[in-house]
């Protein structure tokens, strides 16, 4: 329970000075169903290049012990990269002037549960370009939900002048003074 725990939370987090803990877990064998899944949801929100690049470096240890060792690498990196892509297609919807206003708001949703840390970033950005409107609204409350984000003080700065900037609607800068309260 505590390790299952303890996995979920470095998802949380999505620090990349993490990658190395969730590796070494993605690694070894003998972790139990539940931890893998919340490995798995964990894995997804990082990106997938350091993943990679720490799987690759872990796994060639001499350390690392596997009948059919070259087999197991292959399965185990195509599942680390496949998780780490898993969300990445909800962020870049939100991201798209082309996506519907009603898929969007649908996109922006999953944010709430499902936010690949190193995105965030980009959503600010997209924020800031786009400030006004419902879309606006609830990106500003999707992320509030990411209170254990290593990305946090970014979406406070950002939620902060927001709620200070008179040209945004009431609407706007309420739900932005909110996203700062719930992340301090």
């Amino acid at each position: 329970l505590v390790q299952r725990y303890g996995v979920r939370y470095l998802g949380k987090s999505g620090d990349e000075r993490l990658i190395p803990a969730l590796i070494r877990l993605a690694i070894s064998n003998n972790t139990s169903e539940r931890t893998n899944f919340n490995l798995m949801n964990s894995i997804s929100m990082f990106p997938e290049k350091p993943l990679l690049s720490e799987f690759d470096r872990q796994f060639s240890s001499d350390d690392v012990h596997y009948i059919h060792k070259d087999k197991v690498r292959q399965m185990i990196r195509k599942t680390i990269s496949r998780n780490s892509a898993k969300w990445l297609n909800e962020v870049d919807a939100i991201l798209n002037p082309e996506t519907t206003d009603k898929k969007r708001m649908s996109k922006i949703r999953t944010l709430r549960n499902y936010c690949p840390h190193h995105r965030i970033p980009d959503l600010l950005r997209y924020l800031e370009a786009h400030p006004q409107g419902d879309a606006a609204v609830s990106l500003l409350e999707a992320l509030g939900w990411h209170t254990n984000s290593c990305h946090k003080g970014e979406v406070i700065e950002t939620a902060l002048r927001m709620s200070r900037d008179s040209r945004l609607s009431e609407e706007v800068r309420l739900e932005a003074l909110k996203t700062v309260n719930r992340l301090r």
